[in-house]
């Protein structure tokens, strides 16, 4: 999967735009990426700029179409990550784990170090070193951060 969505972004930086081997090379990599679909029930947008050491469940059944995902993401089985109503994808963060049948979509930016439990839909930015649950999402701090005794606090969004 991530190595033929490299292999797409890179035929678009080296070929011109009307250059044949980059028909037939795109060609290939479509094929590649019904492949991917039918075998790992996964999609990765082409405009998805992935950072290093993305895992992704090999249960699959992931639509992922974000602006960019930062470095050692982990991304669970069921997830769609997309465009809101205006058209724009999320951009994620560094060492973001994304629960099982989530839902993130819109204009917004996940922090680093966030953690979206399962059955989460999330519309909303993110700020560093939160936990996210629920529907409507809601942001939790750090339970490490959040008081003596080791229980999550709700804060406030901002």
């Amino acid at each position: 999967m991530i190595i033929n969505h490299r292999f797409g972004c890179l035929i678009n930086e080296l070929f011109e735009d009307n250059h044949l081997l980059r028909y037939f090379c795109k060609l290939f990599y479509y094929i590649n990426r019904f492949m991917s679909v039918i075998l790992f029930k996964t999609e990765i947008d082409e405009a998805t700029e992935v950072g290093g050491g993305l895992f992704i469940s090999p249960n699959g059944n992931c639509i992922i179409g974000a602006r960019k995902i930062g470095k050692n993401c982990i991304i669970d089985k069921n997830v769609t990550i997309g465009m809101g109503i205006d058209n724009t994808s999320p951009i994620i963060g560094n060492n973001v784990i994304i629960g099982a049948d989530s839902l993130v979509y819109g204009n917004i930016v996940i922090g680093n170090n966030v953690i979206i439990e399962n059955n989460t839909i999330l519309n909303k930015s993110v700020k560093d070193n939160s936990i996210v649950r629920g529907n409507p999402a809601r942001v939790f701090r750090n339970p490490t951060l959040a008081d003596r005794h080791g229980t999550a606090q709700e804060i406030s969004p901002s």
